[in-house]
């Protein structure tokens, strides 16, 4: 007996051992598979203890929920679960304790590394019993953007009230307190009540028995959905029956807010169902006659379809017969009821009813809310159904998800910011577009008051805004400024009534709208003034050269170091000064051009400010980096808008001061925040930026807009032209000017240059004017002013050259052409740009080029920054000088152009 228990207790041991062993090569390819399918889930996979702490989490903890692994490990996770969502999913978490057979699921909010919320959904599996997890497997999804679009649905919720009312389905939604806020056009025809009775009515004065309305109500709540039919009574007292699909409402915090019923009228469907318990003759009368599809099957083929059935599948009585349920099945749905209808023959757990796609005989797909039970037919067991064509239903829910979608892809690229408020100004929700730069972060200004947001007077003008939108219950249209550091935004809101005591506010950014008005603006004057500026200039500069003229040669006859001649010197500084006032005058004259040349704005700025502040008590701070882009500019007029600027941050300062030049490459789409409000007013690009501050006494606001303006000045004796002119010759290298000011805090003024990628400065040095060059030949002087005509003609002949005078191109042309046929040469030809109603000089060399391709032309004008000007030899020009001249500065071009050829 002992050895008997022995070999007892050996088997026993052995079989431990054996099944130990198993495990132990067992638990390795185990583990290794659930390492794998973990690692690779796009869920968070957690392993709770039965306390709630997390023993383990997937990786995917880091990309959904922002934590590492080893930061959650050994927590509460229930912590980490918004407070008003916990004890729910406490209560499914315990019940997946108890029961290790079931699997509960759960929606939830979890808090994210960031400290927003992420909403989850969860499935809790009991694996307590195995060894090799020991816990409560959660597994996680990311359903934030799920949530988001039941928001954007929710937001959408007037379009949706039009689908709702159009659909022939009776659909009731119920508040938290069971009292009604939904209550359709269908719903109104089925019980007799309009929509104004009922809302606020408690539901149950809809059932013909109110528990039975208690029963559905606590059903839902409990498992989120409910399918059950039910009698109903009209306000008449007659009842009649529903099928009855209800489920839980939430906001888009995922709260449940109540609960939406959606009812088909079945009274005629179950009276026929009835009759057919009572006589199949009976039940034909009627299945003949109802609106939905009835039909009787056995192993998957049709016994009997009612016209309703052809109707919806678009064959006929004969060709259904000789089908398979299956066959008018969508393949996405196909080979599912072929395997449910034969389960459903031998009694399996199927589902009763559910929604499927058919397709019609010519191939139009159609949706069909199906119903299915085993009835005894012809004495043997049968399946009879009933099919309601739910097709425009379906097409309801797709519009509705559709426009949520469209609704939401709009506010996404509109660049706009949206705001929704109550009448007391509370914001109950905003969005923005991607675009708008109105508010970095909407989320953070949900729950404030919008004079919260917004200083006064802007908030208070909003919020009346707002409350006369929802008195008038009309649109109201408002524009508001404000002023940040980097300038004034400017804004437009359009305000709509939502609710009764709701307001939908669009604000746009209307600042580069009104920017470029005021630049426009700004440059219609300047093109005005242009107009008179520019007849003025030429004329006045016609009469400096005869006067330059005059003196020239007065020098010549004059002792050398003469009284006399040292006072033609002095006049001759006063005439330069007035040319310098007629070039400042020509900067405004429509169609001139600068005469740029590749330079480095670095060289210019030190050069220029150095000889600017050359014995002022002004300190001058450079910030310039290196290397700087190089620029093309007519370095005369960037030195001029530099002193203009210079000479005003000096005044600024009566007891001295610093200031500060900096200048650096950007691009348009690199720019901080001063260069943003700028940027819609330059092309595309690389520029040059330079910044001159200085910390004078700063400019009041009301001025700053007219400080462009011309003859506009803040000085007792200022002109009004120095910043006039800067801006026009900023504008015409392609760039852009402007300034920031405050009043006690200095002025900063920016330029922005057009940058060239060029390596090549282009040296031009002034021309010698110590002295003049003799010369002989013959030079023809064309000009339509007598005046130029007598004094330039005694200057070319006191040089040694022959004179020959014209009136226009034309008499040049002949001139010209006389002395070619008997073989006199012209030595050089001076033309003036512009005659009144003759000939120019821009249309004359191009006749004296065919005539004789050599020819020497040097072109004159009082338009130093005209076109031609400029791009003398694109015009066919040889020389070019400006008037008024010296006879030094006309002796150089005559020599350089005639001697100098000829040797």
């Amino acid at each position: 007996m002992k050895d008997n228990e022995k070999s007892k207790e050996a088997l026993i041991r052995e079989n431990a051992e054996l099944k130990k062993k198993l495990a132990d090569a067992t638990h390795g390819l185990h583990e290794e598979h659930f390492k794998a399918l973990v690692q690779n889930s796009t869920d968070v996979i957690f392993i709770l203890s039965p306390e709630g702490i997390c023993t383990y989490a997937s990786p995917p903890v880091l990309s959904i929920l922002g934590y590492r692994q080893d930061e959650i490990t050994g927590k509460d996770l229930f912590s980490y679960i918004h407070s008003d969502d916990r004890a729910d999913t406490w209560s499914r978490f315990m019940k997946a304790v108890e029961d290790p057979l079931r699997t509960y699921s759960a929606e939830l909010r979890f808090q994210h590394a960031t400290g927003k919320w992420v909403f989850l959904e969860t499935v809790a599996n009991n694996q307590l019993r195995n060894p090799a997890i020991n816990g409560i497997v959660v597994n996680s999804r990311d359903i934030t953007e799920r949530i988001w679009a039941l928001e954007a649905y929710n937001e959408s919720k007037e379009f949706a009230q039009s689908i709702i009312d159009s659909s022939m389905d009776i659909i009731i939604a119920v508040n938290n307190d069971r009292q009604i806020t939904e209550f359709n056009r269908a719903a109104q025809e089925a019980f007799g009540y309009t929509r104004e009775e009922m809302l606020g009515k408690h539901v149950n004065i809809l059932y013909a028995d109110q528990s039975e309305g208690d029963t559905i109500h606590t059903t839902t709540i409990h498992d989120g959905t409910c399918i059950n039919e039910t009698v109903n009574i009209k306000k008449n007292g007659e009842t009649f029956r529903v099928l009855l699909s209800s489920s839980i409402l939430r906001n888009h915090r995922g709260e449940r807010v109540g609960v939406m019923g959606v009812s088909h009228d079945i009274t005629d469907f179950r009276r026929a169902v009835e009759a057919l318990r009572e006589s199949e003759a009976r039940f034909r009368a009627l299945a003949e006659t109802t609106s939905g599809a009835i039909f009787i099957g056995k192993d998957g083929k049709f016994f009997y379809v009612n016209p309703a059935t052809c109707t919806l599948s678009g064959f006929s009585e004969e060709e259904l017969l000789s089908l398979h349920f299956w066959d008018v099945a969508h393949p996405d749905h196909r080979d599912w009821i072929r395997d449910i209808s034969g389960k459903r023959m031998i009694m399996n757990n199927v589902p009763s009813q559910y929604e499927l796609k058919v397709i019609t005989k010519n191939g139009e797909t159609r949706w069909a809310d199906v119903s299915a039970t085993i009835i005894q037919y012809n004495n043997q067991p049968a399946v009879l159904g009933t099919a309601f064509d739910i097709t425009n239903h379906k097409k309801n829910e797709e519009n509705l998800r559709r426009k949520a979608s469209e609704l939401q892809a709009i506010f996404q690229v509109q660049p706009d910011l949206f705001f929704r408020v109550k009448s007391d100004g509370t914001i109950i929700d905003c969005k923005s577009g991607k675009t708008t730069s109105i508010l970095s972060s909407p989320e953070r200004i949900l729950g404030k008051n919008i004079r919260d947001i917004f200083p006064d007077p802007i908030g208070e003008e909003a919020l009346q805004a707002i409350q006369k939108v929802v008195e008038t219950r009309t649109l109201v249209e408002t524009m508001y400024t404000s002023s940040t550091k980097t300038g004034t935004g400017y804004y437009e809101a359009r305000l709509l009534p939502l609710h009764e005591n709701e307001v939908i506010a669009i604000v746009r950014d209307i600042t580069g709208k009104k920017k470029t008005e005021e630049e426009l603006l700004k440059a219609q004057q300047l093109e005005s003034i242009g107009l008179l500026a520019g007849g003025i200039a030429h004329d006045f500069n016609n009469i400096l050269a005869a006067v330059q003229g005059n003196i020239s040669l007065a020098k010549l006859y004059a002792a050398e170091n003469g009284l006399i001649r040292r006072k033609l010197a002095d006049s001759e500084k006063s005439i330069d000064r007035a040319r310098e006032l007629t070039q400042q005058l020509l900067t405004f004259s429509i169609g001139g051009a600068p005469l740029k040349k590749v330079s480095s704005i670095y060289t210019l700025l030190k050069e220029s400010v150095r000889f600017y502040l050359s014995g002022s008590e002004i300190k001058c701070v450079f910030d310039i980096p290196s290397p700087l882009w190089l620029v093309e500019i007519d370095e005369g007029q960037i030195s001029q808008v530099i002193n203009n600027i210079i000479i005003n941050a000096i005044h600024a300062m009566p007891s001295g001061g610093a200031i500060t030049i900096s200048a650096r490459n950007i691009q348009r789409d690199d720019c901080n925040e001063n260069d943003r409000e700028h940027s819609f007013l330059m092309k595309e690009g690389d520029y040059v930026m330079i910044t001159i501050t200085d910390q004078g006494i700063g400019i009041d606001k009301k001025h700053l807009p007219k400080i462009f303006d011309p003859y506009f000045s803040l000085k007792e004796n200022g002109t009004g032209l120095g910043l006039a002119t800067s801006y026009s010759i900023i504008k015409k290298h392609g760039g852009y000017i402007d300034v920031s000011s405050e009043p006690g805090s200095g002025t900063s003024m920016f330029i922005y240059l057009p940058a060239t990628k060029s390596e090549e400065i282009i040296e031009v040095r002034d021309p010698d004017t110590t002295g003049s060059f003799p010369g002989i030949g013959t030079v023809i002087l064309m000009d339509d002013d007598e005046n130029i005509l007598e004094i330039c003609g005694e200057m070319i002949r006191n040089l040694g050259y022959n004179i020959i005078y014209s009136r226009d191109g034309r008499e040049t042309i002949d001139l010209y052409t006389e002395h070619m046929e008997y073989r006199q040469k012209i030595d050089a030809v001076i033309m003036d740009l512009t005659i009144p109603g003759g000939m120019g000089g821009k249309e004359c060399i191009q006749r004296l080029r065919e005539i004789d391709p050599k020819v020497t032309a040097i072109v004159s004008s009082g338009y130093s920054n005209d076109p031609v000007m400029a791009d003398y030899r694109e015009y066919g020009f040889r020389g070019v000088i400006s008037k008024p001249y010296r006879v030094e500065e006309l002796s150089k071009v005559l020599y350089e152009l005639i001697a100098m050829q000829r040797n």
